[in-house]
C-alpha cells in the first residue's frame, strides 16, 4: 500500500515565524493556529494526464482502495478527494495511483476536532452537504468527492449537463456555495452529467451506478427528515438512520461494486439517467 501514499524524501517544520505570530496578534480570535510545514516529495502526475481509459480504471481503483485502507486501517480520513490530489507514478515498470496532499486530513482515531474553521474540500469536489451546511465531515463525504473527480476525468466538462440548465462542469468552481449545493443535488437527484468524452464511452456504467448509490441515499434521508417531524408530532419514537451511509446505502462495499472490472464496458452515450 506504501506505492499508493506520496514518499516523502525530506519534511520540516518551520515554527515560531514572525510574520505569522504578529498577524494573530492583530486578528485574535479571528485567527487559527498554524505551523509552515515544508515538504520535499518524489514527483508525481496529475492522474488527469492519463490518456488511456483502462489505465484510468485501474489508477483511480487503486486510488480508492488506498483511501479505503487508511480510514479502515490507520483512522485517517482524507477530506480533500479532488482532481489535483489524485495522482500516479512509476515504480520498476509498474503504475500506482497515488492519495497525495494531506494538509486536511483527519486523524480520527486519536478522537479528535479539527482546530480548522474552514470547510474541507475543494469547492466543485466537495460533497452536497458540505456546501451550505456544516456538519461532521464523513467519509461518505469523500466517495461522494470521488464521484465528481470520476466525472470530471470522464465527462465532457465544457458541455451543457443533460436534462438541465445550461451549467457546465467547468462553471462548478464559479458558482456560490448556495448556488452550486441546487446544481450538485439536481446533477445526481436527476441523473443528469454531461455525456463521456469521446473514447471514454466505458465508464457511464461505473458513473450511472455510482450516483444511484447517492440518490437513493439522498432520497432516504428526505424521507427520514419526514419521519423525524411526523414522529415529534405524534409524540412517537424516532426511527432509527444511519447518517454516516445515509441509510446503508453509500458504503465503501457498494462503491467498489461500482469500480468492477465489469463496470468498465463500452456503452451508448446517451445520458446518464
Amino acid at each position: 500500500m506504501l506505492f499508493h501514499l506520496p514518499e516523502i524524501y525530506h519534511s520540516q517544520r518551520c515554527e515560531g515565524l514572525v510574520l505569522p505570530c504578529r498577524c494573530q496578534e492583530i486578528l485574535h480570535e479571528n485567527s487559527e493556529d498554524r505551523i509552515l510545514q515544508v515538504m520535499i516529495p518524489k514527483e508525481l502526475i496529475y492522474i488527469r494526464k492519463l490518456g488511456n481509459p483502462d489505465m484510468l480504471a485501474q489508477i483511480f481503483k487503486a486510488i480508492f482502495e488506498c483511501y479505503r485502507w487508511l480510514y479502515e486501517k490507520a483512522h485517517i480520513m482524507h477530506q480533500d478527494s479532488s482532481v489535483a490530489n489524485l495522482m500516479f507514478h512509476g515504480v520498476d515498470g509498474k503504475m500506482y495511483g497515488v492519495l497525495n496532499d494531506f494538509d486536511h486530513a483527519l486523524d480520527f482515531g486519536k478522537k479528535s476536532v479539527s482546530a480548522s474553521k474552514q470547510r474541507t474540500g475543494t469547492k466543485p469536489f466537495m460533497a452536497i452537504d458540505l456546501l451550505v451546511l456544516e456538519p461532521e465531515h464523513l467519509y461518505r463525504h469523500d466517495l461522494e468527492s470521488f464521484l465528481y473527480v470520476l466525472v470530471f476525468l470522464t465527462c465532457e466538462t465544457n458541455q451543457p449537463f443533460l436534462k438541465l440548465e445550461k451549467t457546465t462542469l467547468q462553471q462548478w468552481a464559479e458558482l456560490a456555495m448556495n448556488e452550486l449545493y441546487y446544481r450538485k443535488k439536481e446533477a445526481v437527484t436527476k441523473g443528469a452529467f454531461p455525456r463521456c468524452k469521446e473514447g471514454f464511452q466505458c465508464f457511464k456504467a461505473s458513473i450511472t451506478y455510482i450516483a444511484n448509490l447517492f440518490r437513493s441515499g439522498l432520497a432516504k434521508q428526505m424521507a427520514h427528515a419526514t419521519d423525524v417531524v411526523t414522529a415529534q408530532l405524534l409524540r412517537t419514537s424516532v426511527p432509527d438512520f444511519d447518517d454516516k451511509t445515509l441509510g446503508g446505502t453509500v458504503t465503501f462495499d457498494n462503491f467498489a461494486v461500482g469500480l468492477e472490472e465489469n463496470m468498465f464496458k463500452v456503452a451508448d452515450d446517451e445520458d446518464l439517467s
